[in-house]
C-alpha cells in the first residue's frame, strides 16, 4: 500500500512525503525509508514525531501492476 501511494505521488510530481508518526511506530517508518525530521510532540496526549521521505524521480506505473 505504501509503495503504491509513493508511486502515485511521484507520478503527480511530488518529491517529498511527510507524516506525523506515533513514537511507537517510528521503527516501522524507518524501515520504509522515512527519516525523523522533528522533535517529539504530543498529539491528543500521545507522543508523535514528524518523519519525511524524499521521492526519487523514476518510472511511475500507477495502474496497480508490478
Amino acid at each position: 500500500m505504501f509503495r503504491f501511494a509513493e508511486t502515485l505521488c511521484r507520478a503527480r510530481g511530488h518529491r517529498l512525503l511527510w507524516l506525523n508518526a506515533r513514537r511507537t511506530a517510528e521503527g516501522f517508518y524507518l524501515r520504509l525509508g522515512y527519516r525523523r525530521t522533528g522533535e517529539e510532540f504530543l498529539e491528543l496526549g500521545i507522543p508523535h514525531i514528524r518523519m519525511e521521505k524524499r521521492l526519487l524521480p523514476g518510472a511511475c506505473r500507477v495502474d496497480g501492476a508490478q
